[in-house]
């Protein structure tokens, strides 16, 4: 676990910076906090080096932030802190990155965390676009052993008590599944029923559509993305009883089991 300090290099997970080729390697080491921070130790070439400021542990967001959203990306982390801030009627207050064990370093200092959990396989077709991986088999299970990786590490987080995860099928029709104490501390009202949610979609996705976004990094779905990530599909659902895919179905599962706590 952590000290009061800002985690070190050791005990971070963006998987944005995890090369596909350890993915496997990082699934594995992923079943302790341990084993996790001596595969960072003894395989530093296994991440991208380059910093990601948007993602650091800085000061000013302990202090100022009343909510933090920790998810895997492609599992609507940008939806969620946009619903959310346009809610409150102040953007930039909530506090948003990949980084699994940020939600320990942040829940531990009484600031509730929200981890949206998306199924495997919808996020790893997402995220494999995103990334214009090969339309192999290969880069699909490193796909999935990344998202493996990422859930072992924050599932052992999700019984703390400022820890709350939430299902991308649930808040992305019905905002009001956030639970309601979490509501109150951001002075939201709870009837954010499903015309309201559809109402911050449909306003979420004029905004991506001025943005002129590729269709690979745009938050919101479309026809057009529809057809652009049929292939990826094909090998996805080509994989739907692997044994990777079974154990991120699983886990998948006990965090969507745990959403129903508040």
């Amino acid at each position: 676990m952590y000290s009061s300090s800002v985690p070190s290099s050791e005990l971070d997970f963006h998987p944005q910076k995890l090369f596909p080729r350890y993915s496997r390697l990082a699934a594995t080491s992923a079943l302790s906090n341990l084993g996790f921070s001596a595969f960072r130790r003894t395989l530093p070439f296994a991440w991208d080096q380059k910093n990601t400021e948007s993602e650091r542990l800085l000061p000013q967001y302990l202090g100022s932030t009343p909510l933090a959203i920790v998810g895997y990306p492609r599992t609507g982390t940008t939806f969620l802190q946009f619903a959310l801030e346009k809610e409150m009627n102040s953007g930039g207050q909530i506090f948003k990155n990949h980084d699994a064990f940020s939600i320990e370093y942040l829940s531990s200092r009484g600031i509730p965390v929200l981890i949206p959990v998306r199924d495997p396989r919808d996020t790893c077709i997402s995220w494999s676009f995103y990334n214009k991986d090969k339309l192999s088999r290969k880069s699909a299970l490193s796909r999935l052993a990344s998202y493996l990786a990422w859930h072992r590490i924050a599932h052992q987080y999700i019984a703390h008590e400022n820890v709350f995860s939430i299902p991308f099928i649930a808040f992305s029709q019905q905002l009001a599944c956030i639970p309601n104490h979490i509501l109150q501390k951001l002075e939201i009202s709870s009837s954010l029923d499903v015309s309201r949610t559809t109402g911050l979609m449909s306003d979420f996705h004029a905004i991506q559509n001025d943005l002129k976004l590729d269709l690979r990094v745009s938050n919101t779905p479309s026809a057009a993305r529809q057809q652009a990530t049929e292939s990826y599909k094909k090998i996805y659902d080509q994989l739907s009883g692997h044994r990777l895919m079974t154990k991120a179905q699983n886990l998948y599962e006990e965090f969507c089991l745990e959403s129903s706590k508040d």
